[in-house]
């Protein structure tokens, strides 16, 4: 596969950086939102033999360790900063839970709070925190990226991503290209040629309603690339694309994929179903 690409200026790391957005001084009356995606591979169940005769043969499947998947649930709260005491009350309306699915979106939770200075935990009693963030000022609507390392077989220190979910800085009719892999990436898009580097993210705009042609492919340690997906990409009018790029350590050719999330922007869930607790 032939790809000239044009490198893109780093755009993201993995430490605490977020898409900047400028933003309506009337949206600060708007309540603020948050969601989590974690992408990668599922881990890959073993079965053990606990009788293997003639007579019968009986499998059981092994259940793989917790630590092989994100945490099921994440409690975010405002982090509380010394000689600064808040009472209950006010630390009630700064928590809340979110639910976290490996390949899925997370729902878009509302926070009565700014989101900045976040702490995410595995639990409300755990007093260690899972990973901080602290979203720029005027981002209204967050989204977290979390992947799995590829040298990594536990998910208990995520490569992070922040990105601002604010139409300024992802506006219906486009695709968000995010590279959350551990390797360089390759994209022709339309008549546009980019190369990502793990962390790195880009938006383009795209015609509306319309089906746009496209490959991916991962650079390879001679430098070369080889071709993961080849396809073509609807965008329906009104609707943004996130496209994340994700390890696939199973594939040692191809060691990562791609995943699509399609969508209309979100629309928050109201806080009071959502608090950690009732």
């Amino acid at each position: 596969m032939n790809f000239t690409v044009i490198a893109l200026t780093s755009v993201l790391t993995t430490s605490v950086s977020f898409a900047q957005a400028t933003t309506n001084p009337n949206s600060a009356k708007k309540p603020n939102s948050i969601r989590v995606l974690a992408v990668g591979e599922p881990p890959i169940s073993k079965v053990t033999m606990l009788s293997n005769s003639l007579e019968e043969r009986v499998a059981q499947e092994i259940e793989v360790p917790a630590e092989s998947l994100p945490p099921k649930t994440l409690f975010i709260s405002k982090a509380e900063k010394k000689n600064a005491p808040r009472t209950g009350s006010e630390k009630e309306e700064e928590r809340a839970k979110i639910p976290i699915s490996l390949g899925c979106m997370s729902p878009s939770i509302t926070l009565k709070t700014s989101l900045t200075d976040l702490q995410f935990r595995e639990s409300e009693e755990e007093s260690q925190n899972y990973f901080k963030a602290s979203f720029p000022v005027g981002t209204k609507n967050g989204l977290v990226i979390l992947s799995k390392p590829h040298s990594d077989k536990t998910w208990k220190k995520p490569r992070l991503l922040f990105l601002s979910d604010d139409l300024t800085a992802f506006p219906q009719d486009s695709v968000r290209i995010i590279n959350s892999s551990s390797y360089t990436m390759g994209l022709i898009i339309g008549d546009q040629k980019l190369s990502f580097k793990p962390g790195q993210v880009k938006t383009l705009p795209l015609k509306a309603n319309s089906t746009i042609p496209y490959q991916v492919a991962i650079q390879s340690k001679d430098g070369g690339w080889v071709r993961i997906r080849n396809t073509a990409l609807t965008l329906p009018t009104g609707q943004r694309v996130n496209l994340v790029l994700s390890n696939r350590p199973s594939n040692p050719h191809k060691p990562a994929k791609v995943n699509l999330f399609a969508e209309t922007p979100p629309s928050p869930s109201p806080a009071k179903d959502l608090q950690a607790r009732n």
